[in-house]
């Protein structure tokens, strides 16, 4: 019993932030089997991030990555683990979901890229949070992990939607690299600053880094709802 619950809490904020991203998009709403696709699609991903994951590793002395202090840190928070899953997810957002007609304004760029980060986060939390069995962890990934996937994500596919929409091809050419660059310094900085948890001000900067993706992609959100072509019932 003590094992569903803990599989129960590691689940649940990943489906709930699903739930949350599905009802902002207030004018279009998606298919549900589209934005379930997209989750399964995203539960898919944390295989081939952990291999590929693993093989940038390898790519540098594991002694020095133990040893060097924080440029060790910086590269398994930045290029291990942030670059290699935005990276996939980016690479499948693009070649799959930014093609597909339900993908019919900006806003939609959001809730997709929020779906497929918390499909990967949702196995990811599992794995951990069975691995070690602790309810406290399940807590704090819970409120913190877990929601920040959704904002890498989120960002993302705002701005995949907007290039996908945007009127000249030049937008594109800085709209495109923004959707792979943002969520890159969002995931890096993020997990970076989980290795600082045993201060308050490592806590304290935690928190204001949450704080700050959750105010970018809410603004984010609010931009591509008011530029919606169904906002007042056509297009």
């Amino acid at each position: 019993m003590r094992l569903l619950g803990l599989a129960a809490l590691a689940v649940v904020p990943a489906l709930g932030l699903v739930v949350y991203f599905y009802r902002r998009d207030r004018y279009e709403p998606e298919p549900r089997r589209h934005v379930a696709a997209a989750l399964l699609y995203g539960m898919l991903l944390l295989l081939p991030a952990l291999l590929v994951g693993r093989q940038v590793a390898g790519l540098v002395d594991p002694e020095w990555r133990a040893l060097s202090g924080m440029w060790g840190r910086l590269y398994d928070d930045f290029l291990v683990a942030a670059l290699v899953e935005e990276g996939l997810k980016w690479a499948l957002l693009l070649a799959t979901i930014a093609r597909w007609r339900e993908l019919d304004e900006p806003m939609d760029g959001c809730v997709y890229g929020a779906t497929l980060a918390l499909g990967l986060a949702m196995v990811e939390n599992l794995y951990y949070v069975l691995e070690h069995g602790t309810l406290e962890l399940a807590l704090l990934r819970g409120l913190f992990s877990v929601p920040a996937h959704a904002l890498y994500g989120a960002s993302m596919g705002y701005f995949v939607g907007r290039a996908k929409f945007a009127e000249e091809a030049r937008e594109r050419l800085y709209l495109l690299p923004l959707s792979i660059l943002v969520p890159w310094l969002f995931h890096g900085s993020f997990d970076h600053l989980c290795n600082y948890r045993t201060s308050f001000w490592g806590w304290a900067a935690l928190v204001a880094m949450s704080v700050f993706m959750w105010v970018f992609v809410t603004l984010a959100v609010g931009w591509a709802l008011d530029r919606s072509p169904f906002k007042n019932g056509v297009r």
